[in-house]
């Protein structure tokens, strides 16, 4: 039996249709939409910028990768994980 690297592909897909899906929850899509949201802010994300302008990459301030530069600009979500990481979750 050959073992293939693409042949999971299609089944992932068609369980992710049917999980997201079959049957619509609107609950699950802010479920979802939540865990993604908290998602971004443990990687620094919340600059959430949609105007669509091309050219430019990054965050404005973030130096790129190799460059040497000023600190990043705080971006509106900083003081909320400074609080969040400063105020652990007690386990009972």
């Amino acid at each position: 039996m050959a073992i293939s690297v693409t042949g999971p592909i299609s089944p992932a897909i068609r369980r992710a249709k049917w999980i997201t899906f079959q049957p619509f929850d609107l609950r699950k899509w802010f479920a979802l939409g939540f865990c993604a949201f908290l998602a971004s802010l443990g990687e620094g994300g919340g600059n959430f910028n949609f105007n669509g302008g091309g050219g430019g990459g990054g965050r404005p301030g973030v130096p790129s990768p190799g460059r040497t530069g000023s600190r990043p600009t705080p971006g509106p979500f900083d003081d909320v994980l400074t609080w969040v990481m400063s105020h652990p979750l007690k386990r009972c």
